[in-house]
This record gives C-alpha cells, structure tokens and sequence, in this order.
C-alpha cells in the first residue's frame, strides 16, 4: 500500500485486506518512509519498542510516541511517501 500525504494515516488500515482476514499486528508489518529525494527510512516494531533503520543503516530505538512524532508532520506536509508492507513471515505463513 502506498499513499502520499495526510489521506495515509487514514488509509493504513487498508493494510488488512478484505474483511475476511485478520487484521495485521505491528509485529508483522514494516513502514517505509520515502523522502522526495528519494531516502528511505524503516520503522518495525521488535519486542517493546520501535526500530528505526536510516537510508545509511543507523539503528535507533524509539517508542511509539516518538514514531507518531516522525510520521506525523511528514504526512502533515505530503512530502513523503508511506508503504506499510507484511514482513515476509507473515506472507510466508499466509501461503500455507
């Protein structure tokens, strides 16, 4: 799923599927953050916290707070790009 601006924080529940599947859980999914130009920030969700992963792979924790305070303004402003793809356990155990 990919959207651009504030009509994303609405849209990431579309990252469920049809109403006949499961709703994702935070542990199954990565947020890609794409600047226009073209820099690419990850955020997972690990254990207790939140990882954010830099486009020169810098890792640094963070708490959900601290997330909603990166995505936020960014999509406030529609200079970003949001994709919230399944991690590839979950395709994986989706197939089976």
């Amino acid at each position: 799923m990919e959207v651009k601006g504030i009509a994303a924080v609405g849209q990431i529940a579309a990252c469920m599927g049809p109403r006949t599947m499961r709703p994702m859980k935070n542990t199954e999914c990565t947020i890609l953050l794409t600047t226009k130009h073209g820099y690419t920030q990850t955020y997972r969700r690990e254990e207790k916290r939140w990882t954010q992963t830099t486009p020169k792979g810098v890792v640094r924790q963070m708490t959900a707070e601290q997330l909603l305070s990166h995505l936020l303004p960014a999509l406030a402003f529609g200079r970003v790009r949001l994709k919230v793809v399944p991690d590839a356990k979950v395709r994986a155990r989706k197939k089976a």
